[in-house]
């Protein structure tokens, strides 16, 4: 006989998880997220924590976890973590076999400290649950509660003092160990174990006792009349539809065969469909430890088997609705686990996590904590991420909040840290929250740097106003902005099994820049002979906005009365002309410029302009017009003759 199954003393080796319990309230994640080592803001230098990455400040916080194995978990409502076991010291107190900490790692010590005055349990804990009132049941080897006979069985108040009427409700609790405890929808309690009494009476290894702890009379007698089960019931779990899902060592269940996993209807009879399917397939090879149903109906389960429904199933396994063997699944998980698990479950994102004695999973390296896809596939990130896993074997795993994993055995550390025999991870990685360096104004919007681009993340980016675009370095750009005008950016981060990372950064484009001549290329003369040359514009004259200079031309002549435009030529007084080595070509006209504005047509050429005597007042007009990141360019100046 095996250490671990014997029917008296501590139990040693692997050991079931508490029930897959209620989730905590899915508005605990962001805090229990936060408590777990996030910068204040939410604001990181990079992310948190991977996938399967040990919470630290959790191990941190719990002042020296457990002195001694623990052996079920389970998550309150309210995030609070209850664990039992073979301990009498929690977080640096006394707390003989249960205790419970905060959603943080911190010591709940009020609870701690009652169970301690009133004397915890006098032996070993195997299985906790949180009832849908707060109250907390424990099942186990023990036979004293809180200083008074309790059988194992015994139910805790909130503030961690004992229940003494649901204890002597049940009317002497069970005959031998209790070893799993799941609080059915209805508030009643189901319970396997080694037993073959309950409340006093029979019931073969499986009973179920009422909300305020009396024995269920009418399923227990009905699991005697039919014989119950005819070996240790390792793990129990109701189904969504009321019906009662058990594994363990037994071959029988009902009076009839049923491999060491079977199921009862939800009046204690035998669910003979399912328990025939199962003995004909085979059911499991060996012990089965824990069980879970998933959210689609289909039983997970995991033990000391090689085998299950038929066919190779290393230490895990999936079975459909109906007890047929899900092959797809158990070939999908590679070679599954290297030894025993002793606890699974199913995270709120479809993943399966489990934990037990095994070393590597799916062929690789994972011990003592593995995750799997749905598919059955190994999560090898979730897997590698871990760093070592834990130092021995973890006895009982649980969805502490969407995302966040507990686990509780037998190890001193988790990811290469301390970590006494209670540990958390992240099953979500935490999210990458942008930061941002300052934003640059440019003419028509602004840059911005992401200060912790993450290439292995994917990036997005929405804008109050203007277009805007991220690029593969983390540079965001925003452009189609009004000068002056300020826009909002949102950029977001994504990746599988990473919650989401969002912030803002606003920024304005700058005001539009006053535009001129470059290197003083539009010249004004200080005066204009009669008759004679002078130069308008260098060759090659365009602004800081890249825009060449055009000029415009008006005269008025002694005894005119009208103002004289080109293509008068000289008869209006004067005459524009384009040159460069003595050569002259035509001026071209300025589209877009205005009425009468001119520029060379060839960019090297110089604009000239030539007077002639009869000329009394010459206006000249430099022009460039505006552009979305420039102010207009234009210069004016007026000459004036007087005839001697």
């Amino acid at each position: 006989m095996k250490a671990h199954e014997a029917s008296g003393g501590s139990p040693s080796g692997r050991q079931r998880k508490g029930p897959v319990g209620r989730r905590p309230l899915a508005a605990l994640v962001a805090s229990l997220v936060t408590a777990g080592g996030l910068v204040a803001g939410g604001a990181t230098t990079a992310h948190a924590a991977d996938p399967g990455q040990f919470d630290t400040t959790f191990a941190t916080n719990t002042a020296g976890g457990l002195a001694d194995s623990g052996y079920s978990v389970a998550a309150q409502a309210d995030g609070k973590i209850v664990v039992t076991g073979a301990f009498t010291n929690a977080g640096g107190a006394t707390a003989t076999r249960i205790a419970r900490f905060n959603s943080d790692g911190t010591p709940d010590t009020t609870f701690n400290t009652a169970i301690a005055t009133n004397g915890g349990l006098d032996d070993t804990g195997l299985s906790v649950a949180e009832q849908a009132d707060g109250k907390i049941v424990v099942t186990g080897a023990f036979t004293n509660a809180g200083g008074g006979t309790a059988n194992r069985i015994a139910r805790f108040n909130a503030d961690g003092t004992v229940d003494t009427d649901f204890i002597t409700n049940t009317n002497g609790g069970l005959g031998n160990w209790g070893w799993s405890t799941a609080e059915q929808s209805d508030g009643k309690l189901a319970v396997v174990g080694g037993f073959t009494t309950a409340g006093a009476a029979a019931a073969t290894r499986i009973a179920r006792f009422n909300s305020d702890g009396t024995p269920d009379t009418t399923f227990n007698t009905t699991i005697a009349a039919n014989g119950g089960l005819d070996s240790t019931g390792r793990s129990v779990a109701e189904q969504t539809d009321g019906k009662i899902l058990v594994t363990g060592s037994f071959l029988n269940a009902g009076g009839a065969a049923a491999t060491r996993i079977a199921r009862f209807n939800s009046d204690g009879t035998p669910d003979t469909t399912f328990n025939t399917t199962i003995a004909a397939n085979g059911g499991l090879d060996d012990t089965g430890w824990s069980t879970a149903q998933q959210s689609d109906g289909k039983i997970l389960v995991t033990g000391d088997f090689l085998n299950a429904g038929g066919e190779a199933a290393n230490h895990i396994a999936r079975f459909n609705s109906d007890g047929t063997p899900d092959t797809t699944f158990n070939t999908n998980t590679s070679g599954g686990l290297s030894a025993y698990g002793s606890s699974i479950a199913e995270l709120a994102d479809g993943y399966v996590v489990v934990t037990g004695q095994f070393t590597t999973a799916g062929g690789e390296a994972a011990n003592h904590i593995a995750r799997f896809n749905s598919d059955g596939t190994p999560d090898t990130a979730f897997n590698t991420n871990t760093s070592g896993g834990l130092s021995a074997y973890g006895s009982s795993v649980v969805e502490q909040a969407p995302g966040v994993i507990v686990v509780t055995g037998q190890f001193i550390t988790g990811g290469g840290t301390t970590a006494n025999r209670i540990a958390r991870l992240y099953g979500t990685g935490t999210a990458l929250t942008p930061t941002f360096g300052t934003p640059t104004s440019t003419a028509d919007g602004f840059t911005v740097q992401v200060s912790n681009y993450d290439a292995a993340y994917t990036w997005g980016a929405t804008a109050t106003s203007g277009a805007v675009a991220i690029s593969g370095t983390g540079l965001v750009t925003v452009t189609g902005l009004a000068p002056q005008a300020s826009s909002t950016v949102t950029v977001t981060t994504n990746r599988t099994s990473y919650t989401g990372g969002t912030s803002n950064v606003t920024g304005t484009a700058s005001a539009k820049i006053k535009q001129r001549p470059v290197s003083h290329c539009a010249i004004t003369p200080k005066k204009l002979n009669s008759t004679g040359h002078k130069k308008l514009a260098k060759k090659g004259c365009i602004t800081n906005a890249g825009q060449r200079v055009a000029v415009k031309v008006t005269a008025k002549k002694y005894g005119a009365t009208a103002a004289y435009q080109e293509p008068l030529g000289h008869k209006k007084g004067y005459s524009l002309y384009c040159k460069a080595s003595g050569k002259k070509e035509k001026r071209t006209s300025s589209a877009g410029y205005g009425k009468g504005f001119r520029y060379c047509k060839t960019h090297k050429r110089r604009l000239m302009i030539r007077t002639y005597g009869q000329w009394k007042k010459i206006t000249i007009t430099w022009r460039a017009p505006a552009t979305t990141t420039h102010t207009k360019f234009k210069r004016t100046h007026k000459y004036r003759r007087f005839r001697h």
